[in-house]
């Protein structure tokens, strides 16, 4: 009986030998493009009365493993955007309703990689409504189009 007591006390044991590291999060490049503004060290600027344009998020993997996105919500000042985000999670803003000067676009997301544990993601952008093109910063392009954003998430 004794024998029998003392295996029953070993199997904790072997499940705390077994857990894995719940720790390893993924490590992935996040890319938003924009259409129709310039992004200039990732603040996005864009002219009044022009609609911003998120065309796309993509994701990929710095393992080489296969990465993606999920439950994406987008916010405006704030305020939650009810977009149907499927596919490359698009997100037309109207500004000719928004005040000119700054403003933060937000988006929230789950980042899955294989054989990672799941993380919580929230980017921030500064959205800058610019009068006219003479108020683009200096170093900023000076062509309003199409411009990909790469942010590096690498909890390690």
């Amino acid at each position: 009986m004794k024998k029998l007591i003392y295996l029953l006390l070993l199997i904790p044991l072997g499940f705390l030998a077994s857990c894995s590291s719940d720790d390893d999060y993924p490590s992935v490049d996040v890319e938003v493009t924009f259409n129709n503004a310039s992004v200039y060290k990732n603040v996005v600027y864009i002219l009044d009365g022009t609609d911003l344009t998120i065309d796309n998020i993509g994701i990929k993997s710095l393992n080489g493993t296969q990465a993606t996105l999920a439950n994406i919500t987008y916010y405006w000042d704030g305020i939650f955007q009810p977009e149907l985000t499927f596919g490359e999670y698009p997100l037309t803003i109207a500004t000719a309703t928004q005040p000119i000067g700054k403003h933060y676009l937000q988006f929230n997301c789950k980042l899955l990689e294989v054989d990672k544990s799941v993380l919580n993601g929230t980017f921030t952008y500064p959205v800058v409504i610019l009068d006219n093109e003479e108020e683009l910063p200096a170093g900023a392009p000076q062509e309003f189009g199409t411009y990909t954003s790469v942010i590096t998430v690498n909890p390690k």
